[in-house]
């Protein structure tokens, strides 16, 4: 599948998701940003934290990265989205396993892509 955005698509839940962060960080377009580790499961998100101390993960090519700062090269979330499975949802963007939904009510959030169907098939990524 290919990793760069797609734009609004629309999908099933297969599997209940819950968010598992409830004050993620938010990072403005030039935002500094104190980075951490790449997550071991997939390097194309980095462990970042903002000048208000929330922390959360971001996908790298958000982020111009030198040494172990950064700035924010565009406005973001960390925001998950909790899900029920059967509730269907819009696709706004994709990223490394990750999808960015919107559900019925106008909520907004990431969600991991393995919980989706879309289009009749489930969305799988290496582990």
């Amino acid at each position: 599948m290919n990793e760069q955005s797609k734009k609004l698509r629309n999908a099933t839940v297969a599997k209940d998701y819950h968010a598992q962060y409830s004050d993620p960080i938010v990072m403005r377009s030039g935002d500094e940003i104190v980075l951490g580790e790449r997550d071991t499961e997939n390097v194309d998100w980095i462990w970042s934290t903002s000048s208000d101390g929330r922390s959360g993960w971001a996908p790298v090519i958000y982020l111009s990265i030198d040494g172990g700062s950064g700035r924010a090269l565009r406005d973001y979330s960390a925001m998950e989205l909790t899900a029920t499975a059967g509730e269907v949802i819009e696709i706004c963007e994709e990223h490394s396993g990750w999808v960015l939904a919107t559900n019925s009510r106008g909520e907004s959030g990431w969600l991991p892509a393995e919980h989706l169907k879309v289009e009749g098939i489930t969305m799988e990524y290496p582990t």
